[in-house]
C-alpha cells in the first residue's frame, strides 16, 4: 500500500523563502538558521519603520480631509448668513 502524505499548509513566509532560494525553504523546515539573520532583522525593523510612517500619513490625510470639510462647512455658513450673492 501506498503511504499518504499529509498535506502541509505553505506560509507565505515560506513561499518567499523558496522564491528567493528553493534551499531556503529547506533548511527553515530543517530548523537550521540562516547564516545573514543580521540583515533579515535589520530588514524587518525597515519593514516595521514603514509601516509606521505609512500609518501616520494615512492619519495625516484623514485629518487634513476632516479639517477641509469643517472649513468648507464654516465657509458655507459664513456665506448664507451674509445673504448668499452679492
Amino acid at each position: 500500500m501506498e503511504k499518504r502524505r499529509s498535506k502541509r499548509r505553505i506560509q507565505a513566509s515560506e513561499l518567499a523563502a523558496f522564491l528567493y532560494c528553493a534551499r531556503a525553504l529547506g533548511y527553515r523546515r530543517a530548523g537550521i538558521p540562516s547564516e545573514n539573520q543580521a540583515q533579515m532583522d535589520a530588514g524587518t525593523l525597515a519593514h516595521e519603520r514603514l509601516g509606521r510612517a505609512a500609518r501616520r500619513t494615512e492619519t495625516l490625510i484623514r485629518f487634513l480631509i476632516l479639517a477641509i470639510a469643517i472649513l468648507g462647512l464654516i465657509l458655507a455658513l459664513v456665506w448664507a448668513s451674509r445673504g448668499g450673492t452679492r
